[in-house]
């Protein structure tokens, strides 16, 4: 009895745990080339990061008024390592 009461215990204890999954995607430097000929001012490229529909994320070359690197752009957790996306 006290053998079909610990396999029991152990089944349950089993399924309780999860494994739990964060992916997180940091962006941390770019490198940003332009074409073009300003005769006023040196030009300022930007660029942009989009991840999983959530939205653009202006990042520039250099400047206070965008997004400071690094950024964590995308964190996510998924409570089972087979729902995490492709």
């Amino acid at each position: 009895m006290k053998r079909i009461v610990l396999l029991a215990l152990f089944a349950f204890f089993i399924q309780s745990l999860s494994a739990q999954v964060t992916v997180e995607l940091t962006v941390e430097n770019a490198n940003v080339t332009t074409t073009c000929n300003d005769p006023f001012s040196a030009p300022d490229p930007l660029w942009q990061v989009e991840v999983e529909s959530q939205g653009i994320v202006i990042y520039p070359a250099q400047g206070p008024c965008f997004t400071a690197l690094p950024n964590v752009q995308y964190s996510e957790d998924f409570a089972c390592p087979n729902n995490l996306p492709a």
